[in-house]
């Protein structure tokens, strides 16, 4: 009887053992998560990038696209917060998820659980404010990561109309290189285009933004609109 019993208890831990994805499937997860929001499912999946390293990268492009995507999830879902912050294994929460507790305007004394705490001695959480879409400077190249990280979250047309805003710069292309801040609204344009005109090919919820927003648009902006679309036709 104590040999049978074991037999089950064998099956019963190799069923339920967590095998943690890699940090590509992780990365695909949470690409795709706006089609078909989980909040249940969110827990494992930090646990896996817990695991497998991503929560602690020290990429700068993949802190802010975290960043982007937990801040759209804590403002989604309030009342998860501590279970999702409680999921990771070390007392010092992942910077991503730090930073995405002020971006999303959450509550952060009653957010973390007991025995984790921020690492704010590295000053990387000093100037870190609640933040929406409409509410990005555009002063520093990883917000246009940080607003990418939001959609996926999200889905929300609120990010699409922003890339369309970063589309439309003004300044002489003679400039650039003697401008920066010329400089810098064009290569924010560049990567909204970009990002509009390769991802809208995978995500049909830029497509039907960006026509939605051509409907109200006139002058330069539908055009920048209609130059996208024509190039997502052509695929």
């Amino acid at each position: 009887m104590k040999h049978l019993l074991l037999i089950v208890l064998l099956c019963c831990s190799a069923q339920y053992s967590f095998a943690a994805p890699s940090q590509a499937e992780s990365a695909k997860w949470a690409t795709n998560y706006y089609k078909n929001p989980e909040p249940d499912s969110v827990l494992l999946q930090i646990q896996g990038m817990d695991e497998n390293g991503m929560l602690w990268t020290e990429n700068l492009s993949t802190i802010e696209t975290l960043s982007g995507f937990f801040s759209g999830l804590f403002r989604a879902n309030p009342e998860k917060i501590t279970l999702w912050l409680d999921g990771t294994s070390s007392p010092i929460l992942p910077l991503p998820m730090s930073k995405a507790l002020r971006q999303s305007g959450s509550d952060i004394e009653d957010a973390i659980p007991d025995g984790k705490r921020e690492d704010s001695e590295q000053g990387h959480l000093d100037n870190v404010r609640e933040t929406t879409p409409a509410s990005l400077t555009l002063d520093e190249f990883h917000e246009a990561d940080w607003l990418w990280g939001y959609f996926i979250a999200t889905g929300s047309p609120s990010v699409v109309e922003r890339y369309i805003k970063m589309l439309d710069w003004k300044g002489d292309p003679n400039t650039i290189e003697l401008n920066p801040d010329v400089f810098k609204k064009r290569t924010f344009a560049i990567l909204a285009n970009m990002t509009l005109t390769q991802e809208g090919k995978k995500h049909p919820a830029i497509v039907a933004a960006l026509k939605t927003q051509r409907k109200s648009s006139t002058g330069r902006t539908a055009e920048l609109i209609d130059g996208v679309l024509q190039k997502l036709s052509e695929e």
